[in-house]
Parts: C-alpha cells; sequence; structure tokens
C-alpha cells in the first residue's frame, strides 16, 4: 500500500500488457487490471466491484457502446453494398495515389469528434491498401496516426473546447498557435509511417502514381463525392445536431452522444434507402457476432477509468508528485502526460490536469499571453500520452480491426509520435520567448 500511486499505474498498465501477450483477450485483460486497481488502492473488495459495476453501467459507457455498434454497423454496410470499395477507387484516383489516399481517408474522418472513431475509418484504409503489402501494424499505425492530427486546434472536439475554456483562450488563437502541429504530425507521419508502410511497391508510392488529369481526375472526384454521402450526412448531422441540441437547454451526456448516434443512424438509413440495403442486412450488420468483443472492449476500457477515478488515484499521483518536490515546470509537463495516459482520452487529460496545472502557473501569467507558451507545453505532453496510451480506444480497435499486435504498433508510431513532441516542446519554448 506504500507503493507510489504513479508507480502503481505504471504497473497496470505493464499487467495489461502482460496478459495481452499471454494470449488473454485484452477486454479480459483490462478488467482484470481494473480489479487489481480498486484492490490496490485500498477500495477493498466490496468497493471495487461496486466501483466498477458504477462505472460499467454509466450513461458514458452504455452511449459509447451504441456509437461503437452504430459506427461498426455502418462500415459493414458500406462495404456490403460496395460504397467502400468506389469511394476508395475515386478518392485514389482523384488524388493519384494509394498512399495518399491512406492518409486522407482517415483525416477526414477525424474532422468528426466521436468516440472510437478509428473504427469507422479502419475499413476505408483496409481497403484503400487493398492489394498492397502492408502489414496490419502498418495498417493500424496510419488509421491511427492520421485519424488524429486535427486534436491540436479542432475546435469541435471536446478536449479542445474544454482546455480553452479552462485556459480563457479563444478558438481562433489555439487554431493559429497549434496548426503547425497538425503540419508536423501530417510531415512526421509520412516520414515514419507512410514511406516505410508503402515503398514496397513502387506504384504505391505518392511520388510513383500518375496522376489523372482532367476530366477524368473530376469525374473521379465526383465519383468519391457521391460514395461519401452517409459519411457527408454523418458528419453533417452531428455537427448541426449538437449546437441545435445545447441551444435548446440539453446538456452533459445528450449533447456529447445524441448527435454521433443520430449521425449513425441517419447514415445507415441513407444507405439503406439508397443502395436498398433492406432491414434483414441492416439487422445482420448492427447484432453481428463481431460486435461482441467491441463492445467488451470498449466497457473494459471505461470501467478501468472510472475504478481508478473512484479510487482516487489522480489525487495520490498530485500528492506524490508533489511529495517529490518535482520542479514546478516538471509537474506542469507530468500531470497531463500521465493523465492521457491513464485516461487515453483528450477531454480525460484535460479535466483531469489542467485545472492543477492552472493552480501552478506562475503569477501574473493566466493574466498575459505568456499563458499561450504553458497551454501548448500542457497540451503538447497530455496529447503524447494519449496516442501512447495503452487505453486509448481508438488504439485498441484499431488493433482489434486489423488484427494487429499491440507492441508492434507501438514500434509504427513511436519515433512520430517522440518527433511530433520534441517539435510542441520547442515550439512552446518559442511562445514563452515571444510572448
Amino acid at each position: 500500500m506504500n507503493t507510489p500511486s504513479l508507480a502503481k499505474v505504471l504497473i497496470l498498465f505493464g499487467a495489461i500488457l502482460t496478459l495481452y501477450k499471454l494470449k488473454l483477450p485484452l477486454w479480459a485483460a483490462i478488467f482484470a487490471a481494473s480489479a487489481l486497481t480498486g484492490l490496490w488502492f485500498g477500495a477493498g473488495a466490496a468497493g471495487t466491484a461496486k466501483n466498477m459495476l458504477l462505472s460499467a453501467a454509466s450513461a458514458d459507457t452504455l452511449c459509447l457502446c451504441l456509437i461503437v455498434v452504430g459506427l461498426l454497423g455502418l462500415s459493414h454496410l458500406l462495404n456490403d453494398t460496395g460504397s467502400l470499395s468506389r469511394l476508395v477507387e475515386g478518392l485514389t484516383a482523384a488524388l493519384g495515389g494509394t498512399a495518399r489516399s491512406a492518409a486522407a481517408l482517415p483525416a477526414l474522418i477525424g474532422l468528426l469528434p466521436m468516440p472510437g472513431g478509428a473504427v469507422f475509418s479502419a475499413p476505408l484504409v483496409r481497403a484503400a491498401c487493398h492489394g498492397e503489402a502492408q502489414s496490419p501494424e502498418q495498417k493500424s499505425a496510419v488509421n491511427y496516426w492520421f485519424r488524429h492530427i486535427w486534436e491540436y486546434w479542432w475546435p469541435l472536439y471536446p478536449g479542445i473546447i474544454l482546455a480553452t475554456i479552462l485556459f480563457s483562450i479563444s478558438a481562433w488563437k489555439v487554431m493559429l498557435i497549434h496548426m503547425p502541429l497538425t503540419a508536423a504530425a501530417v510531415t512526421f507521419g509520412w516520414i515514419f509511417i507512410m514511406r516505410p508502410a508503402f515503398k514496397q511497391k513502387p506504384g504505391a508510392n505518392a511520388g510513383a502514381c500518375e496522376q489523372p488529369q482532367g476530366p477524368a481526375r473530376r469525374a473521379a472526384m465526383r465519383a468519391a463525392v457521391r460514395e461519401s454521402a452517409p459519411i457527408i450526412i454523418m458528419i453533417a448531422t452531428t455537427y448541426t445536431l449538437g449546437p441545435a441540441l445545447s441551444a435548446s437547454g440539453l446538456n452533459g451526456s445528450a449533447v456529447k452522444y445524441i448527435p454521433v448516434i443520430t449521425g449513425a443512424a441517419a447514415a445507415i438509413a441513407w444507405l439503406a434507402v439508397a443502395r436498398r440495403a433492406g432491414v434483414r442486412r441492416v439487422a445482420a450488420a448492427l447484432f453481428g457476432r463481431a460486435q461482441v468483443p467491441m463492445i467488451l472492449l470498449v466497457a473494459a476500457i471505461m470501467v478501468f477509468q472510472g475504478t481508478l477515478i473512484r479510487a482516487g488515484a489522480f489525487e495520490n499521483i498530485q500528492t506524490d508528485l508533489a511529495t517529490y518536490r518535482l520542479p514546478v515546470i516538471v509537474i506542469i509537463a507530468a500531470l497531463p502526460f500521465i493523465s492521457a495516459l491513464v485516461m487515453g482520452l483528450a477531454v480525460g487529460f484535460v479535466g483531469a490536469s489542467f485545472p492543477i496545472v492552472i493552480s501552478l502557473l506562475p503569477a501574473g501569467v493566466m493574466d498575459s499571453t505568456e499563458r499561450l507558451a504553458y497551454f501548448t507545453l500542457a497540451y503538447v505532453m497530455g496529447y503524447a500520452g494519449m496516442m501512447l496510451s495503452p487505453v486509448h480506444l481508438c488504439l485498441i480497435v484499431t488493433k482489434d480491426f486489423f488484427k494487429a499486435d499491440f507492441l508492434k504498433i507501438y514500434k509504427q508510431i513511436a519515433v512520430p509520435c517522440a518527433a511530433t513532441l520534441l517539435f510542441g516542446l520547442a515550439l512552446s519554448a518559442l511562445y514563452k520567448y515571444i510572448f
């Protein structure tokens, strides 16, 4: 019980990876780690069971499971009706290469801030890589990395919304100071993920594909837009319904989840009518056996996060950091990283760590533009932790979809993640000098 809380959390992560390597299903490994979390943090057997049940039955968990079912069902229908292959063919022809379309498709879906959205873009990446020689881990890295390139500043992500509110920074300023981070993520992702993944076949490299010209390119783009109608419907529904619900006075889980669920339902309905999918095909896509492992994964992740929060893990970590008298700048950087590593989502690490980060800032910083530098420092550290988190839902659903090896995916994303983080730290230092 005297083990530092930070050490406990790291050991728990190690336990999850060890159990997974021992061939235990990942969802079972995470459930086991959740039980160990409650016991190790002193909740007792009854308290641990209660915390796990409360987390499993929470509105967030149930809504996330429903979203994943809808997204997987939509993905299956897109594939089953042939829309997916036609979309990829059109986009590949319009962009002039498999590599470009494989990166562009998850980036497009990344504009839609939905939990576990990587499960929607994964079939697109698989279709774009059809006939190529990429490994499951390479496809996973492409899907996972480019799915998140906008999360540094895209104003509709809940993490960015909360961060800008806490630091009292307008959305347009965050967009301006963090756009270079997206550019860096694209650059390093292309160098360290795309080039190695698409070097096997000369025709797959961006520069080696012959660009379609004139009418052929325009026709390919029109075909891609036509086949992307379900995706456009989903994005449009989500972005319009969310503000409408907020304006009507609703808040909390309703505004957070209902737009995504409704958007997925609208896209499925469009496919059912336009592509004559039929009730039987829709039901098979939504309620097939393939859904069960993914639902268990989502539930396991939410239970793990909920157990950590209810057991007071974050408060104990903050106490540990203060006890060891680390420099304030180290704590400001470490808290978002650790919180993100534990929670695996942006709004989670922002909500858990940014209030403490703000309280640690030197006097007067929050009333000056210097806070932009600290904002960038805290966010890029949290973003790196989120991308490396073993309980990041997008990472887990991507791994599961491509049947990839967990640790080998880390090998794919570690270098671009480190490079982007170093760029972000340098950018933060530059902002501190400028502001």
